[in-house]
């Protein structure tokens, strides 16, 4: 396993501005590895988007690696920039504040702030990963991709029923994530766990693009009552991230 991933770093290397294309005999013999096994490592790469073949056969760099290099930079400012944020947000509503990404068709977390509340969200138990659909968070990660993106990461992933409110219809989905692109915001209304709700809202890098989203977890009946407000902090709160990190409408 060790020499794979060795020889991988070895090929990943050779790509350069000066040299943005390779052959499999060509990095075979600059390497010393046999033909066959670096065909077999460079088909590989290829199918998991590291590399990319171009129609005489050759190599180039796949944008597998674009996002990679996006998502590096993203979580490493993003959760710096995010997290005095995310404590006012938390602070000044005594409840559980969240920071997210899609990563691999998954909701990533980033951060997450404790409410101070006597009931509050206790949301550990849930894991750094959760499926799209049922969150606040990823309704806004999603309705930031293309249709045709939507449809792979459901393909992949399914729209499993994690309670009785849990969006599990694709067509039922395409509505949810056109509202959400046309009001700016999303709701988990006990969508991913009983008496759980969640609002969320994206936020941008200085591209305009969605990096990421934020949310605000709140016990199911607490909720009802102030999520007007809740919205607006969150989407204050997502707004300021964004301008830290350069977004300007």
């Amino acid at each position: 396993m060790l020499g794979t991933i060795k020889k991988t770093g070895e090929i990943l290397q050779l790509f350069d501005r000066d040299s943005p294309e390779w052959g499999v005999s060509e990095v075979a013999d600059l390497l010393g590895y046999a033909k066959s096994s670096t065909h077999d490592l460079m088909s590989s790469l290829a199918e998991i988007g590291l590399l990319q073949q171009t129609d005489k056969g050759r190599y180039r760099l796949g944008w597998k690696l674009v996002d990679l290099g996006q998502a590096l930079v993203a979580t490493t400012e993003l959760r710096a920039v995010a997290r005095p944020v995310l404590e006012e947000l938390a602070a000044g509503y005594r409840e559980s504040t969240q920071l997210a990404l899609m990563d691999a068709g998954m909701v990533l977390y980033l951060d997450r702030i404790s409410g101070t509340q006597p009931i509050r969200v206790v949301m550990t138990d849930m894991g750094p990963r959760v499926h799209p659909h049922c969150t606040a968070l990823g309704k806004i990660l999603l309705s930031a991709q293309p249709w045709s993106q939507i449809e792979e990461i459901v393909t992949r992933n399914e729209l499993i029923r994690m309670t009785e409110n849990s969006i599990t219809d694709l067509e039922q989905l395409k509505i949810e994530v056109a509202r959400v692109r046309e009001e700016g915001f999303a709701y988990d209304q006990e969508e991913m766990m009983t008496d759980l709700c969640c609002v969320a809202a994206p936020v941008r890098d200085y591209t305009s693009r969605v990096v990421a989203a934020i949310s605000v977890s709140v016990p199911a009946y607490r909720f009802q009552r102030s999520r007007n407000e809740l919205r607006r902090a969150t989407l204050e709160a997502a707004g300021q991230i964004s301008r830290r990190l350069g977004y300007y409408r």
